[in-house]
């Protein structure tokens, strides 16, 4: 009811209508709001001015020692204002105080503590020039708890993709041994099949050189029992490397079914099936990319189970 009052006082264009109390309100009214204008305005002067004086150490030209002594004895003020007074200049563009002078000192400060983007959040909230210190200051803590939460999330996020880089890491460092071990057996594999290609070579060497002592013509019971003992020494010569032969197809079937190479070739698989997987669920929509991550999840940790 007072502010309908209020309203209809203001809008009144008929003094005379009014009563010598409701006059006097309304002409002192107006000074207030005349003199709350100019204080803003003054307000904002003062930050700048007090910006100026300790910037460019003017004080000392004064005789004063320090910026503190300068304000409490020669301006009347507690440094900590002050303060508060710079504090506002420094945060705040020229024509952002020109707007909000109305705000004031301590309203301003507070809003200092927060950033741009949450102090515009703020604002699309409360009118901070007509809002109360109390409200501004619930508004600021609210803004400060919220970003104390989102950097509580931003450091669990960060703490679980350095875990995961160190799961990569290792996992990177697994796979070069792998590679590691399997280069190795492939080499064996090929120095296998080098050696067995050269046996073969000297078997069938031997084979012709056994069958030329065969088939030539004895001279004597000497020259005879000279071509036995060749030949003997061929056919020992020849069984030595049938069986080194052997030897190397068995060495090198040994090798061709390595468990390391079985490994190495499922897991090139895996990868690119993986590989695959990861494409396909970055195209699904957010609640079936969950499940599907779930079920690799669970599928991995029954195998990891199993390794243990």
């Amino acid at each position: 009811m007072e502010k309908e009052t209020f309203k209809q006082l203001m809008l009144s264009e008929q003094a005379a209508a009014l009563t010598i109390e409701q006059r006097d309100f309304v002409e002192t009214h107006k000074q207030i709001i005349s003199c709350g204008t100019m204080a803003a305005r003054y307000f904002v002067e003062l930050a700048r001015k007090l910006k100026h004086m300790n910037d460019a150490k003017l004080y000392v030209a004064g005789g004063f020692d320090t910026f503190a002594e300068y304000v409490e004895e020669a301006v009347g003020i507690k440094y900590r204002q002050a303060r508060n007074y710079i504090k506002v200049a420094e945060t705040y563009s020229d024509a952002y105080l020109d707007e909000h002078a109305a705000a004031g000192v301590t309203k301003l400060t507070l809003l200092a503590a927060v950033t741009e983007s949450e102090r515009e959040e703020i604002e699309a909230e409360i009118d901070i020039d007509t809002a109360s210190t109390a409200e501004v200051n619930a508004a600021v803590q609210d803004a400060l708890r919220e970003r104390d939460e989102a950097h509580k999330q931003l450091s669990l996020i960060e703490g679980e993709l350095a875990d995961k880089k160190v799961e990569l890491n290792e996992s990177e460092t697994a796979r070069a041994e792998i590679q590691k071990a399997y280069d190795e057996e492939k080499k064996k594999l090929r120095d296998a099949k080098a050696a067995e290609k050269n046996l073969s070579g000297e078997v069938e060497k031997l084979k012709k050189k056994l069958s030329e002592v065969e088939n030539a013509p004895s001279a004597d019971k000497e020259a005879l029992a000279a071509e036995i003992e060749r030949r003997e020494k061929l056919e020992k010569e020849l069984k030595e490397k049938n069986a080194q032969l052997e030897e190397a197809k068995a060495q090198r079937r040994v090798i061709s079914s390595s468990d390391v190479i079985a490994f190495k070739i499922k897991f090139d698989e895996i990868q690119r099936i993986g590989d695959e997987l990861t494409s396909s669920i970055r195209k699904m929509d957010e609640g079936t990319a969950i499940k599907c991550k779930n079920a690799l999840s669970a599928l991995l940790e029954k195998w990891r189970g199993e390794w243990v």
